[in-house]
């Protein structure tokens, strides 16, 4: 993996991970935080960086950063260089740009990735009914309405498809994939937050009709 590439991710969990978001990282990629190296939040997220690069994981670590901040984009790097899929080696450009085949080539790359997202559901802008999307909601505070960090924001559907479920970030935002077996159905969102009332609610799985914001009612 290209070291400039390794500390852009770096850059990134230091600058939007805090501290107890980056042990909740850590869990979600079955790796103890307790157990890596280094002082802090800032050498903690060195060394899991190291640790994955190593394993052949950082695919996964960069999976879920797009998962939870949509507006983060590893495509194109300071150094020029475009990684290719799966931390794949990267095509050089700079020195190439007069070379017409390059350009093809990276075009055609460019499109498969394209395909290849919207086969997978990682397509957060496609909205009817059977088709997949990116659903993001804040949970908050009904009397504050201050962001509610590590609400657990759980989806079910029923029958025999799995829930989906993940924590809200320090702000309050929670990220989940809805998929094509899941789109357009019927069914729950529930929500539990130590110090709140749990939250339960039925839902149709549109893009257009699921609640932006959910107020949690503290507990008395």
């Amino acid at each position: 993996m290209e070291q400039e590439f390794l500390d852009t991710l770096y850059q990134t969990l230091i600058t939007r991970y805090d501290l107890e978001e980056l042990r909740t990282l850590c869990f979600r990629l079955s790796v103890d935080y307790d157990s890596l190296r280094g002082e802090g939040k800032m050498g903690h997220a060195r060394e899991l960086i190291q640790l994955l690069d190593r394993r052949g994981r950082i695919s996964e670590l960069v999976e879920i950063i797009k998962r939870q901040y949509p507006d983060v984009t590893f495509d194109q790097q300071t150094t020029g260089k475009t990684p290719t899929l799966e931390g794949s080696p990267v095509t050089e450009t700079s020195s190439s740009e007069n070379k017409p085949w390059v350009q093809i080539a990276v075009a055609l790359i460019g499109a498969a990735a394209i395909i290849i997202a919207a086969l997978i559901g990682l397509d957060q802008f496609s909205d009817n009914n059977g088709q997949a999307f990116s659903y993001q909601v804040q949970v908050l505070d009904s009397a504050t309405e201050q962001a509610i960090q590590g609400a657990h924001v759980t989806i079910i559907v029923g029958g025999e498809i799995a829930p989906i479920d993940d924590y809200a970030n320090s702000k309050g935002f929670v990220i989940l994939s809805i998929d094509a077996s899941r789109a357009g159905k019927l069914g729950k969102v529930s929500i539990k937050a130590s110090g709140y009332e749990d939250y339960s609610d039925s839902i149709n799985l549109n893009q257009d009709a699921l609640p932006k914001t959910i107020k949690l009612e503290p507990s008395p």
